[in-house]
């Protein structure tokens, strides 16, 4: 593989970076890189390393929303800037994508060209896409390291309103660890299957070899799995009202290698006292687009589940805050951390909750 250096950028969701951050020292401080940080754009530019060290740093951390070769930046609202550096990538040999733009309308970087490039920059690429992010005239721009890096390739189906990305930084932010967990509201399994990819420690892109943009040896992964998962005793139930969800859920953590790990009931929540005996240290609910009901089921029951000490650990949107809060202060229970997360312009929030 190629060794010379390169500069590059790790883009992070807003309100997780210090877990981005985390990933990159673990994986490259011994190397002794410079990390710089761009706090406008949640993103941190790495400075003179190896393809392959920064295709392991990719592979092996699930935190990550975006991994580019850097080409160009700005942490000033700068758009005449932006117009000049962009001219030597208008030529037919690039296809452009736009991420998330809201004021720049030029409108001649959506074209999409079909020429390939073989090389640049001294590496082989099988085709080259630019991508430009850019929130209020700050910008990035830069060739992905990956294809749809934020979507997970164990997934057979997907539903609406899974956040990988945002699922595993969830867990490691809120400490979240291999004790007794259980985890309601799978939808199609993002949550409990994050969860047991931490446990086993297997590569976040598995399955997604085929999504890197780089030329590689195939054994260079291969290796990296060979080292990485591992055999683990922990069970996690998972609890859903859907047999749909059930049922996709099931697909994808087979396909996921966590099925071993992850035993799921079919359950209308307002049982759930019934049913379920057992205390857990943590219980893991994704509210989005949840009734008002099973919100107010699952926040009622928490404190019969919750062992001393216990954590309840809620993903959810604006649009139930004041629900989540009304029932927390009506059930005495306690939130200790509270947060809003961020990838340009998608929302989402999350609750650590203690009785």
């Amino acid at each position: 593989m190629n060794k010379d250096t390169y500069n590059f950028v790790v883009l992070a969701d807003r309100g997780f970076e210090e877990i981005v951050m985390g990933d990159i020292k673990n994986f490259l401080d011994k190397e002794k890189v410079e990390v710089r940080v761009l706090e406008k754009l949640s993103a941190f530019i790495i400075s003179d390393i190896t393809l392959e060290k920064m295709l392991h740093l990719t592979y092996l951390t699930g935190s990550i929303r975006d991994a580019m070769i850097l080409l160009a930046f700005s942490e000033v609202k700068d758009i005449e800037k932006l117009d000049k550096i962009l001219v030597p990538f208008k030529a037919s040999k690039f296809k452009f994508k736009i991420i998330r733009e809201r004021k720049y309308k030029n409108l001649d970087l959506l074209k999409t060209l079909k020429d390939k490039m073989e090389f640049f920059g001294g590496m082989v690429l099988d085709r080259i896409l630019i991508r430009l992010y850019v929130v209020d005239d700050y910008f990035i721009l830069g060739i992905p390291l990956m294809e749809n890096i934020e979507k997970r390739g164990y997934k057979i189906k997907e539903v609406e309103g899974s956040l990988n990305p945002v699922a595993a930084n969830l867990l490691l932010k809120c400490l979240w660890n291999d004790e007794k967990t259980m985890v309601i509201y799978t939808k199609d399994g993002t949550l409990p299957i994050e969860a047991g990819i931490i446990l086993k420690n297997i590569p976040p892109h598995f399955w997604d070899k085929k999504k890197f943009l780089v030329n590689y040896d195939i054994s260079f992964f291969i290796d990296l799995d060979q080292k990485s998962i591992r055999d683990v005793k922990s069970r996690i139930l998972v609890i859903d009202s859907y047999g749909r969800n059930i049922s996709i859920s099931k697909k994808n953590s087979i396909n996921a290698l966590v099925k071993d790990i992850l035993y799921f009931k079919k359950l209308d929540l307002k049982y759930l006292d019934l049913i379920i005996k057992d205390k857990y240290k943590f219980i893991i609910a994704d509210f989005y687009k949840m009734s008002k009901e099973n919100i107010k089921y699952i926040l009622y029951f928490a404190k019969f589940l919750l062992d001393d000490g216990g954590r309840l650990i809620v993903l959810s949107d604006k649009d139930i805050n004041k629900i989540v809060s009304h029932y927390c202060s009506k059930y005495n229970l306690k939130i200790v951390e509270a947060g809003m997360g961020r990838f340009l312009y998608d929302r989402y929030f999350y609750y650590v909750i203690v009785h």
